[in-house]
């Protein structure tokens, strides 16, 4: 992300040995009774388990496009993600009902020899408009420890602007 340049958007900055992001835009209707719809961020055309291009533009539906673009070393495999336990479905609790599609995400996986603690790589959504506060959600899985390669923690850092 070209730090110059004005732009909104989310950066995630991360250090980890297996890291999927995802975007969400989740809406509501009616006052006693809400329904809720997460619309995760859908990649297509670039197939499952495909690297995602840099700079790639998707549609978020209610939100327009979205860029993706990152910076990762290429020790690092990164490709289009579903998460089968995340098939659409809907839950009710209470007054309120949330539905969800498919859960996509953006994975990246560390296969060099290196230490992957040692290495960063970020990635940036941005929006060709301003959002309202409360309207994206950013998931990130993957995170963790280890005692390897002398112990670390992987770390998301969240940048917005």
């Amino acid at each position: 992300m070209q730090r110059g340049r004005a732009q909104k958007g989310i950066v995630m900055k991360t250090r980890s040995l297996i890291v999927a992001s995802a975007l969400a835009l989740a809406s509501a209707a009616g006052a006693d009774a809400a329904i809720f719809s997460l619309n995760w961020l859908q990649m297509a055309p670039t197939p499952i388990g495909s690297s995602v291009p840099n700079n790639s533009v998707f549609n978020l539906p209610g939100v327009g496009p979205v860029t993706v673009s990152y910076s990762i070393p290429a020790s690092y495999n990164h490709a289009r993600f579903q998460s089968p336990i995340f098939s659409p479905g809907s839950v009710t609790s209470g007054p309120d009902t949330y539905n969800w599609t498919t859960h996509e995400a953006f994975s990246a996986t560390s296969f060099g020899p290196q230490n992957p603690l040692a290495s960063s790589w970020d990635i940036t959504y941005t929006f060709t408009s301003t959002l309202a506060p409360g309207t994206i959600v950013l998931g990130v899985q993957g995170l963790g420890a280890t005692t390897s390669f002398g112990g670390g923690t992987t770390t998301a850092t969240v940048l917005q602007n």
